[in-house]
């Protein structure tokens, strides 16, 4: 049986970043969510599965803030509790990007049924919704076992999820990426090593994104790059991202 179709609020922008691990996107998604309150705009971010209200504020900018590292390891632990819930566009997920294993199962149904309700929930009229590691980041998640990669698994996975207004494809070089990632993995604590993948795993990640910005871009959808190798040109993306939802805005409000 087909998944139920995805209903979204037609005055509300959505917004969805993707990109490999440590490519960029929370620092991005942060900085534009600051960039639009400053300009007025109520806007909803939805991290880790879960949104907050567009009153709060961002953790400060700059590394890695504690309160992101608290909601990434809370996020491990809910993800091997029971969930009672069973959407059929995550058992559609399932079926078409096997997980390979229980743990691997649970972590992602409950990431991905959260990511459903928060989507749902979470559209207001005249509001911008940011997803900083949404469906994108699940697929190229769920991706990671296939080798070679999936094209046609992918692009079934795409045409499940819901489709947002504008997509940012947030990339870095390699070798930022690895002094990222291995960064990471050495201030990486001994409990949670249960929720992480090994470097090589996280870089496979930019090799599947860039697979689903291709498919994208095949069915016609407009996918803009942002390079985040360093502050500066991160901080321009800002800007250009900023203006092309103000012209969504405007378009919805017409």
């Amino acid at each position: 049986m087909a998944a139920a179709r995805f209903d979204a609020d037609p005055a509300c922008v959505t917004v969805e970043f993707l990109g490999a691990a440590a490519a960029g996107k929370t620092t991005a998604a942060l900085a534009l969510s600051a960039d639009l309150r400053g300009r007025g705009s109520p806007v909803r971010l939805v991290q880790f599965g879960r949104a907050s209200p567009p009153g709060d504020l961002e953790p400060p900018s700059g590394g890695s803030p504690l309160s992101i590292q608290l909601m990434k390891i809370a996020g491990g632990l809910r993800a091997l509790l029971p969930d009672g819930r069973r959407d059929p566009i995550v058992e559609e997920l399932l079926a078409i990007l096997p997980p390979g294993s229980r743990v691997r199962e649970l972590r992602i149904r409950r990431y991905a049924a959260d990511l459903c309700r928060a989507w749902r929930d979470n559209q207001r009229a005249g509001e911008v919704m940011i997803l900083d590691q949404g469906f994108l980041t699940l697929l190229c998640s769920m991706a990671l076992l296939s080798d070679p990669i999936d094209r046609s698994a992918l692009a079934r996975g795409l045409a499940l999820v819901p489709r947002a207004d504008l997509l940012i494809h947030v990339v870095a070089p390699r070798s930022v990426l690895e002094s990222r990632l291995q960064e990471r993995v050495r201030r990486r604590r001994a409990f949670e090593r249960l929720f992480g993948n090994e470097v090589g795993l996280w870089l496979r990640q930019a090799e599947i994104a860039a697979v689903l910005a291709e498919l994208l871009a095949e069915e016609g959808r407009v996918v803009m790059n942002v390079q985040s190798g360093n502050r500066a040109d991160l901080d321009a993306a800002v800007q250009s991202i900023a203006g092309e939802i103000g012209s969504l805005i405007g378009d919805k409000s017409e």
